[in-house]
Parts: structure tokens; C-alpha cells; sequence
């Protein structure tokens, strides 16, 4: 018998997004020990409510809804489930139909789709059949792993169809023969351009290894393995550059990708508080996350060298891209002898598959730093202490010296100054009258930070309250502290919802900043709305 005092349990959503402007139902598998349940969004472009049928949502999106990832989290009195992704996007869309396992049986769709599927048991293989002209780029990306959190590691193939007659009485049999494959373009989803060499139908498919790599020699699958399958000959956008912008600015980036006309430059703007915004164009397949950082930003859009290096001031966040084999970038930056620099390059943990090294050297060209991977990822991050007042290089190559449209950086520049940030454990609380919740806020200070700071929980469901706490710069809540959310003596009928905690430190700095918990999945993607439950 269920536990009816359980909260929801989610572990997946199918399908895992629709077009914007459609309705669709949607199918939640994992625990509701009551139904109907709740839904929050933090796409206000959404409208959700669960339906009649245990576990079926259904959820419509406006026309103007901010496309990319939403976040839902379902809740019911008794709790919230963890969030989980929801993609808005911009194809249109349709569904897996089984059985499409064998080359003389895929499912055919047109050459500009959304396929929501799922590898629904071991050695499942999907195949799609679409048809190009001579000449034609298709491009067929994946979303399943990186984003969806599916336990796959997915590999796909472009194939031509053949036929082979095995006695000459029997009907011909539908072989496939490779012509393209990808295996791991982003993290373990996999992503090509297809050209077609002549007109005709070719066969697009994909299976799945597990996750965690085991001694199984076998497809995998189950029903967590759920996927997006883009196959579209239009337009579509794989990243764009500058990858970030200057808080406040409103910029045009220029779309990067295949089967552009080059005059896709999306404005992006992102509210005060947020750390990310988002590029795309109606026309145009792919939504973009573009950084938000609190100073300057450029591209680097001609290629430098030692020769002619390019000339910045920090701080400052470059984006530039190796296009060519071999190629490297090279900037001159100013600063002061013991004066810490704080240098990080992403590209990896993009999605993109440049492996940078990050050289430092002197205007001779002694070099006098250089970092390949970090201690978590393979994107290079150091700190580097000019031994001198003068002018330095920093270098950027590929350690392989591979270079091409996908190989793009950003590489960020900061005077090492003290900072700190907040982070939450969890992100779901319980609280009733007679017992508060108590929830830890660690600090982590950067560079020697020494200043007091405000702790506070904002935008609390109404009739739920919690004092201010204070990080002392030294002693016990130094590196963290402790709120208390509790139920107010004068509530009449409090209400559970989101919140979000931030500090603000009380000294000359005064820097303000959210505190954040960690999404599960592989990417680890940062969050600030937590939630609080209020029981009877």
C-alpha cells in the first residue's frame, strides 16, 4: 500500500518537450502516491495540470513562450518532487512508432522533425527514414544524456538503404550501409552533418550503451532511456559567438551551425538577476545559452598571433573560435607584479569539443604558465601571478591541433579579487507549525573574502517567515550558516511554493548573490528556486 504521507517522485517525462504553440499530453513516470498533483514552472509561457489518468499532465504552450529548457517540479501536500527538464522548442514534432528496429521497417518522416523517442528495452535500435536531395545537409542531433539525464550513451548512424536478394525467388531484403556516424559530439550524445551525396532515402538510426560502462557486450535500454532526435535540411544552430554578454547590454550574437545564410544575429538580454540567457531565431532550429557576466565582453572574431596579438583590458570575457587545423589564438593583457589573475577557459563543459590548452608567457616568449585540464574537467583553469609589472601572452590552442566550425571558446579574464558564493545541499523543505525547517547555506569565500554577510530567504510562500542570519568572517558560520523557515503565529492558510535564498555583504563590497543547488544529471546545471512544503 502506498505511503500517502510520500512526496512525488519524478524520473521522466515523455514526450520530453513539444513545439511551442502546441498542446500535448505529456506522461510522468516514477511515484504519486496522491493524484492529481501540481505542477510549477519556472517558464511562465507554460500552462500545466495533471489530467484524470494517473501519472498523463496536460501542458500547453503559448506562442511567445520563451523555447529551451523549463524546469517543472511537481508537488503535492506532502511534498515536491526534484526538478525536472521540459524542452520548449521550435520544430515541429511527433512521436516514436514501434516497431522501427530493422532497416526495411523505419518510421519515415520529413527532413525537418522532432522525434520524441525511447529505447525502450536491451537492444532496441531506432531507425528513421527521410528523404534527401543531392546535395542536402542534414543535420541529426540527439538530446538525451547531457540534458534529458537518460542513462545512455548513445551512438548514431546516417546509413544508404541497399537491397540483397538472398536466393533469386525471395523478395529482396533492406540492408544498411554506413556512411556516416557520431558517437560522442556532446558529452555522450551524439550529433552530425550529413551531406547527401545524390538524391534518395537514407536511413537515420541509433542505439544506446549503458551510462556506466559494463562488462555487457549489448545494446541497452529501458524506460528512462528517452530521447530528442532533431533531423531537420533547414537551418539549425549549434552554438553562437560571443557566447556571453555584458549584464545590462542588450547584443546581437551571431548564430554558428549549418544551413545559415549568415544574417541570423539574435538580440539576447537577460533579466538583472540571471546568470544565462538564451539566442534563437524562429526560422531557425536550436536554442542557444548564452553567459551573463558582470563585465566587459568581446569576440575575437579575426584569428592573432604572437606576431600580432590582440590587445585586452581586464577584466574580460573573450569568445573566439579555431577554425582552421593548427590554429591559436593570442591576446596581450596588462598587470602588476604579485597581482593575481584568475583565467578559465570553457569549451567542454559546452558541449563543444575543443580540448584547449592555455599557455601564459611573457612578450619573449618564455613561457611561464600552461594548464591542460583542471582537476574536474578538461577545460583548462588557473591562476597565474605576474613575476613582474609589464605586459603577458595568453595562448590558446587545441591540444590535438584540430581546429573547425564547433571548435569555440570562452576564455575569461578576472583580477583574482575576494568574492564568495552560496550554496544549498538540497532544494525541497518541510515545515508545519510545531516543527521548522532548519536548512544549512554553505559560504564559500574566494581570495581571502573578509566581509560579514546577510543571509535572507526571499519571495517565501505567504505565511511562511525566516530571520536574517549573518556569515561572520571568522568562526563557526564563516563557511556556513543556518536559516530557519517557519510558519508565522498569524497564518491563516499558507501556501507552499518556490523560493529563493541571497546574500549581501555588509562591508565596502556589498556584492549580492543567489544561492544555488545543483540539478542532478550530468551536467550538474545550477538552479535558485527552491521549494518549501507547509503540512497540516
Amino acid at each position: 500500500m502506498a505511503n500517502s504521507s510520500a512526496a512525488p517522485k519524478v524520473t521522466s517525462f515523455f514526450p520530453a518537450g513539444v513545439q511551442r504553440g502546441q498542446k500535448i499530453t505529456v506522461t510522468a513516470s516514477g511515484e504519486f502516491p496522491q493524484w492529481p498533483v501540481q505542477v510549477w514552472s519556472d517558464n511562465a509561457g507554460l500552462k500545466i495540470s495533471a489530467d484524470k489518468v494517473k501519472g498523463n499532465l496536460q501542458i500547453e504552450v503559448a506562442g511567445d513562450a520563451m523555447p529551451g529548457v523549463a524546469w517543472l517540479r511537481m508537488y503535492d501536500a506532502d511534498g515536491a518532487a526534484a526538478l525536472r527538464p521540459f524542452v520548449i522548442g521550435l520544430l515541429p514534432e511527433v512521436n516514436e512508432q514501434e516497431t522501427n528496429d530493422l532497416p526495411g521497417k523505419p518510421q519515415s518522416v520529413e527532413p525537418k522533425v522532432v522525434i520524441n523517442g525511447r529505447l525502450a528495452k536491451p537492444g532496441d535500435v531506432d531507425g528513421y527514414s527521410i528523404v534527401l536531395k543531392a546535395g542536402q545537409t542534414l543535420v541529426a542531433s540527439l538530446q538525451a544524456n547531457t540534458l534529458l539525464g537518460s542513462p545512455m550513451d548513445a551512438a548514431m548512424q546516417v546509413c544508404e538503404l541497399l537491397e540483397r536478394r538472398t536466393v533469386s525467388d525471395a523478395p529482396p531484403q533492406q540492408e544498411a550501409f554506413v556512411l556516416a556516424q557520431n558517437h560522442d559530439a556532446i558529452g555522450l550524445d551524439p550529433q552530425l552533418a550529413f551531406t547527401a551525396p545524390h538524391a534518395g532515402t537514407y536511413l537515420v538510426r541509433l542505439f544506446a550503451f549503458p551510462e556506466e560502462p559494463n562488462s555487457t557486450i549489448a545494446f541497452a535500454g529501458g524506460e528512462t532511456f528517452i530521447y530528442r532526435l532533431t533531423l531537420t535540411s533547414g537551418p539549425f544552430a549549434d552554438h553562437a559567438l560571443p557566447l556571453a554578454v555584458t549584464r545590462g547590454a542588450e547584443t546581437a550574437v551571431q548564430l554558428q551551425g549549418w544551413n545559415l545564410t549568415g544574417n541570423e544575429r539574435p538580440l539576447v538580454k537577460a533579466a538583472p538577476h540571471e546568470s544565462e540567457g538564451v539566442a534563437f531565431q524562429d526560422a531557425v532550429s536550436g536554442v542557444i545559452p548564452i553567459a551573463v557576466v558582470d563585465h566587459p565582453s568581446i569576440f575575437a572574431a579575426e584569428a592573432t598571433s604572437a606576431k600580432e596579438p590582440k590587445t585586452v583590458e581586464l577584466p574580460v570575457t573573450i569568445s573566439g573560435l579555431l577554425a582552421t587545423a593548427g590554429a591559436s589564438d593570442v591576446f596581450r593583457f596588462s598587470a602588476k607584479k604579485g597581482k593575481k589573475i584568475d583565467i578559465s577557459l570553457e569549451s567542454r563543459s559546452l558541449g563543444l569539443p575543443l580540448d584547449a590548452v592555455v599557455t601564459v608567457s611573457d612578450t619573449a616568449g618564455t613561457v611561464l604558465m600552461e594548464v591542460d585540464d583542471s582537476a574536474k574537467d578538461r577545460d583548462p583553469k588557473l591562476v597565474f601571478t605576474p613575476p613582474a609589472d609589464g605586459d603577458f601572452l595568453v595562448t590558446v590552442r587545441d591540444l590535438s591541433d584540430r581546429g573547425g566550425l564547433r571548435f569555440a571558446y570562452r576564455l575569461t579574464l578576472l583580477p583574482l579579487t575576494p568574492d564568495y558564493t552560496l550554496t544549498l545541499a538540497a532544494d525541497t523543505f518541510t515545515l508545519t507549525a510545531d516543527k521548522p525547517a532548519e536548512i544549512a547555506v554553505t559560504v564559500n569565500r574566494q581570495a581571502g573574502f573578509d566581509e560579514p554577510i546577510e543571509v535572507r530567504a526571499l519571495e517565501l510562500p505567504a505565511g511562511v517567515t525566516a530571520e536574517i542570519v549573518t556569515s561572520a568572517p571568522k568562526g563557526d558560520t564563516a563557511k556556513a550558516v543556518k536559516l530557519v523557515l517557519k510558519l508565522a503565529a498569524d497564518a491563516r492558510s499558507p501556501v507552499s511554493g518556490p523560493f529563493r535564498f541571497a546574500g549581501r555583504s555588509t562591508g565596502t563590497l556589498a556584492l549580492e548573490r543567489s544561492a544555488r543547488f545543483t540539478i542532478g544529471g550530468p551536467k550538474g546545471l545550477p538552479h535558485s528556486a527552491a521549494w518549501v512544503t507547509v503540512k497540516k
